[in-house]
């Protein structure tokens, strides 16, 4: 060691209690002054590794597997590390000791950077699980008997009044493993409940299908209405064909299917058709909007070809006659609601 004021080596040493703090007092023996060394406390010698294995620890019971295992690893390897490196740092003699001021803004300092890790671990680690909602996970004494011989279907059942995929998972493992569409459905809902959970409520909706309560199914779907890309577009055909099909309520049934058409949704055209044949008799219309499923490309041959094959449907199977078809063409030239035209002749 050497002393700060005239950087001679010949020091003596003692421990003393300074300002509540242990001190190493040094004595110069040529200019006879005190330097100290503050004895630093573990967590004062590498406050951010510390401040980050505490974060880890400590956050680890907030997430669920595998990521609170993952934390524990981190948190156990940051820890070992530091206590193998526990005093290598060498400190010099300072003239004076610490500012007390000084300590007391970095120890609020570290501890805002511990608050910081935490509330980024609940941000990130548990997206199901709001910071300060209390978690409450289910006991498993009122649990299904046919749950217990299956480790993640308990798991599943103890989260999921908390997390909306263990609630899902429960309804899948329901309809899956028995059919049990009752149970499938509460679960699903409570998914649904936790965060609107939209493939849930689709699966609500089916689940109601099976179930044959078809007005019930078809509020689950419009629940999906405002939602965005392919469960849209299903849940859209699947109300119009449950109109259709089951309850019989055509007027609903071309609404939908027309909004359908106009959102580019495919099978949207041939499922309208067939209403119009199948149960309005109404069969130009029902040519007009077959036919306008057609495309014209560069392919000639082929685009003959697919035109030939409709036309061998329409009096094969639909058993209508040429004018009919000549005038299926010719509505759907002009009939509203269509998104393009076809215009390659019949």
């Amino acid at each position: 060691m050497y002393c700060p004021y005239c950087n001679e080596n010949l020091l003596s040493s003692s421990s003393e209690k300074l300002s509540n703090r242990e001190v190493e007092v040094f004595e110069c023996k040529r200019c006879n002054k005190k330097s100290y060394i503050v004895k630093l406390k573990a967590y004062e010698e590498n406050p951010i590794g510390y401040t980050l294995a505490s974060g880890l620890f400590i956050g680890s019971f907030y997430v669920s597997f595998p990521l609170n295992i993952m934390m524990l690893i981190v948190a156990i390897i940051i820890a070992i590390y530091l206590m193998m490196n526990k005093d290598t740092i060498v400190y010099k003699p300072q003239k004076e000791l610490y500012d007390e001021e000084e300590n007391s803004s970095s120890s609020i300092f570290f501890v805002l950077i511990f608050i910081a890790v935490v509330v980024f671990i609940f941000n990130n680690g548990s997206e199901d699980k709001p910071i300060g909602k209390k978690v409450v996970f289910k006991s498993t004494k009122d649990m299904d008997i046919r749950l217990k011989g299956y480790r993640e279907a308990v798991e599943w059942y103890k989260e999921s009044s908390v997390f909306s995929e263990s609630a899902f998972n429960l309804g899948n493992f329901y309809i899956n493993k028995y059919k049990d569409y009752i149970k499938a459905i509460k679960y699903y809902k409570e998914a649904y409940k936790i965060d609107s959970l939209e493939k849930a409520a689709f699966k609500i909706a089916l689940a109601y299908e099976d179930l044959e309560n078809y007005e019930e199914a078809i509020e689950w779907y419009f629940k999906l209405m405002k939602s965005d890309g392919l469960i849209r577009s299903d849940a859209l055909m699947n109300i119009a064909l449950l109109y259709k099909s089951k309850l019989k309520d055509y007027t609903n049934a071309i609404k939908y299917y027309e909004i359908a058409i106009k959102e580019y949704i495919y099978g949207a055209r041939r499922g309208i058709a067939w209403l119009y044949h199948e149960n309005l008799k109404d069969d130009i219309k029902a040519s007009a909007y077959m036919i306008n499923r057609l495309t014209i490309t560069k392919d000639k041959e082929k685009d003959k070809e697919e035109l030939n094959d409709l036309i061998n449907f329409f009096k094969n199977r639909w058993n209508i006659s040429d004018e009919t078809i000549k005038k299926g063409y010719e509505l759907q030239l002009t009939m509203p609601g269509l998104p393009r035209r076809y215009k390659g002749g019949i």
